[in-house]
Formats: structure tokens, C-alpha cells, sequence
């Protein structure tokens, strides 16, 4: 079947509406997407926060102040979720941005590793020692949780603001390549074609010689 990399656990999009200017953010409309991702996730069960974080002056200390507001309102202890963006390293992708920073958490979660920030020295606006949020210096290993969870923050120039919560997925069961005297094998759906008729015997023959070989270890005839 299909390799599952993580789940997402629940996601929410709004909009700005008017505000100063293109980059100028708007708290509140932060605070209620975050409210609606949250109505359903408890923020105490992630353990890592992916920001949009495009480093500006007035940005960056909004979207901390919002996820303050609301991870604080949940009783999240402080210092106690890690931070991080992705642009510090790649740059701004526009609007790829965010499906970057989702692929960071999944691979985060999928190894089971907390990211570092290479930031030197933070903006001091963000004020993060009164907050749920820190800055790992360093990569580390994931904290013990039922369940690993993170979430990433996207907002684009035209006021559109998302905000994802994915959580890692237990690894599949491997077979063993064999099965027990008289269990039934799965049964998988093969397709095949080409091009001609010709083309297609060719290939229908090619399988004819391939599937015997697969004798005993079925369960790889789904990964073709």
C-alpha cells in the first residue's frame, strides 16, 4: 500500500481582511485561525511549533504574540514547545512556503528529532521567555509523548493565513515472507499496457515469467 509518511490532525484557514499593508499581519485574525485549529487538537500535545517566521520586525513578534495568546489560554507550560522556521535556511519559496514547512515537520516527526534554529541572536520583541515557546540551539531527541505532534503556520500577501497540525504515524507491520501451511495469499489488482498490441503480449509475458518468483513473499506485489 501507500507509504504513510504522518497524519494531519486538524487544519484551518482564514483571511486578514483590511489591514495596514501587505506585510503587516493581523493579530486577531491569528488568534481566532488558531482558535479553530484548537477547538479539536489540544496545543498541550504539541511539542512543536513550525512558524512562518520570514524574519521582519513586525511579523514575527505578532505571530509569537498570537500563538502565546492561545497555547498560553491552554495552560501550555512555558518554554516548553520548540520553534523553528525553515526560511532561515532556504529562503522565502512564496507559495510553496508552507508546503516546505510541512514536509519539515513530517520528516521531524518521522525521525523523531527536534530541529535546531540557527539563530544567533533572536529578536528580542518576541518576547519567548514569557512564553510556551522556545528556540532548540540544537538538534534533539523528540520529547516522550503519546503521540508526536507538531504544526506549521503559512500566511500569504494577500491576507490568507493556514495553520496545520500533523502527528506522527506508527511504522507498518513488515511480513515476514512467509506465511503459516494453508493461509489463503492476498489477492492484488496488477494493470498493465502499452503502447501496441505487440507491446502489451510482451509485457503480459514479461509478468508470466516475473510473478513465480514472488512465490511465498506476496505481500510485495503491493509495492509494485
Amino acid at each position: 500500500g501507500d507509504l504513510v509518511l504522518g497524519a494531519i490532525s486538524g487544519v484551518a484557514v482564514n483571511n486578514d481582511g483590511r489591514t495596514m499593508g501587505v506585510t503587516t499581519p493581523n493579530l486577531e485574525a491569528q488568534i481566532d485561525l488558531l482558535d479553530k485549529v484548537y477547538r479539536t487538537v489540544d496545543p498541550a500535545t504539541v511539542q512543536y511549533v513550525e512558524a512562518h517566521g520570514t524574519g521582519t520586525a513586525i511579523g514575527d513578534p505578532i505571530e509569537v504574540r498570537a500563538l502565546t495568546e492561545v497555547f498560553g489560554r491552554h495552560g501550555v507550560p512555558r518554554n516548553s514547545v520548540a520553534l523553528g522556521s525553515v526560511k532561515r535556511r532556504i529562503g522565502h519559496l512564496h507559495s510553496a512556503s508552507g508546503l516546505a514547512g510541512l514536509a519539515k515537520i513530517i520528516l521531524s516527526l518521522r525521525e523523531g528529532t527536534v530541529p535546531a534554529v540557527a539563530v544567533e541572536s533572536p529578536n528580542p520583541r518576541l518576547n519567548l521567555d514569557d512564553s510556551p515557546f522556545h528556540l532548540p540551539e540544537a538538534p534533539r531527541p523528540w520529547p516522550d509523548a503519546p503521540v508526536r505532534r507538531a504544526a506549521v503556520s503559512g500566511f500569504g500577501f494577500g491576507g490568507t493565513n493556514a495553520h496545520v497540525v500533523a502527528e506522527a504515524v506508527p511504522a507498518p507491520a513488515r511480513g515476514t515472507g512467509t506465511a503459516p501451511a494453508g493461509a489463503r495469499r492476498s489477492a492484488h489488482v496488477l494493470t498493465v499496457s502499452a503502447d501496441t498490441a505487440y507491446g502489451l503480449r510482451e509485457l503480459c509475458a514479461q509478468w508470466v515469467e516475473f510473478l513465480p518468483t514472488l512465490r511465498g513473499r506476496p505481500e510485495e506485489l503491493a509495492d509494485v
